[in-house]
């Protein structure tokens, strides 16, 4: 956390902006054939012409789509690796790269990243043939764009959103990384606090560990009561950054699948009695 606060501090002097800090890459950590699901390559554009990529990777049944919008380091192909265990649970997987990541063109800007997640709602919809259900799940930094993309904007056939370990503003966490010249440095342009509120009547599943030291648990507290209802708050005991749903939380991934299946039978296409659930959260 010192480390990041220099780094920020260091922008601030050279810039006079303390700004949305991106981490991307384009080291190949491995594809979904690894794990012995199958993909296709996706190239689409953004609403100004930048190049993007992607992956549709096909689950075991296909009884919806689940929409990824990732962290904010590295790119799809060490992300996938975290959400690649709902492939195996039937859900085909959208994920994509924003500008700069991976092999999608460009340099990401707050502005820039928003209308990627734009795009890539809309590239996977028409890839499905708008045939839904379709749920956003974004962690981290994709947490917040996931959270202000459907405030903002009213896409039909979505049955829900996942925000993993999302910030509450960006003034905030810059707040909680540099103090007070963090938060008036930055603007809360794109903020998930400003149209968390509007997400209704689509449900919300928070999602959060309590020690998490990258953004604090606190967020996503303050945001979960800020959202109107239908709303859930998944806390997880002792769960970092981003582990919620690791391998040795069974019991975290069983709460995830029984939110979804519950938002899913509405639509028709879960049998409840069929699907074995987890305890709810």
């Amino acid at each position: 956390m010192y480390k990041a606060t220099l780094i920020l501090l260091a922008t601030l002097l050279k810039t006079g902006l303390l700004a949305q800090v991106y981490y991307p890459d384009s080291i190949d950590y491995g594809n979904p054939t690894d794990q012995g699901l199958s993909y296709k390559d996706v190239f689409f554009q953004s609403s100004d012409g930048t190049n993007l990529h992607g992956w549709l990777i096909k689950g075991k049944e296909s009884i919806g789509t689940i929409i990824h919008f990732h962290g904010n380091a590295q790119n799809i192909s060490s992300h996938f690796q975290g959400i690649s265990w709902l492939a195996n649970e039937g859900f085909d997987l959208f994920v994509f790269d924003y500008r700069g990541y991976g092999r999608s063109e460009g340099n990401p800007t707050r502005e820039g990243v928003f209308q990627d997640c734009d795009a890539a709602v809309r590239k996977a919809m028409e890839l499905q043939n708008n045939k839904g259900p379709f749920i956003l799940y974004g962690q981290s930094l994709g947490a917040a764009n996931a959270l202000a993309l459907a405030g903002n904007m009213k896409y039909e056939n979505i049955s829900g959103v996942i925000a993993e370990a999302s910030f509450y503003s960006y003034k905030m966490i810059a707040y909680d990384m540099a103090g007070m010249l963090g938060y008036h440095a930055v603007s809360d342009l794109k903020s998930p606090h400003l149209v968390v509120g509007e997400i209704s009547p689509v449900p919300v599943l928070f999602v959060h560990g309590t020690a998490d030291q990258v953004i604090p648990y606190k967020h996503s507290q303050a945001l979960f009561d800020m959202a109107k209802e239908p709303k859930q708050l998944l806390t997880s005991n002792g769960a970092g950054h981003l582990t919620v749903f690791s391998k040795d939380r069974e019991t975290e991934r069983e709460r995830l699948l029984d939110v979804i299946m519950k938002w899913l039978e509405p639509v028709g296409r879960i049998d409840p009695e069929a699907v074995p659930l987890g305890d709810s959260p």
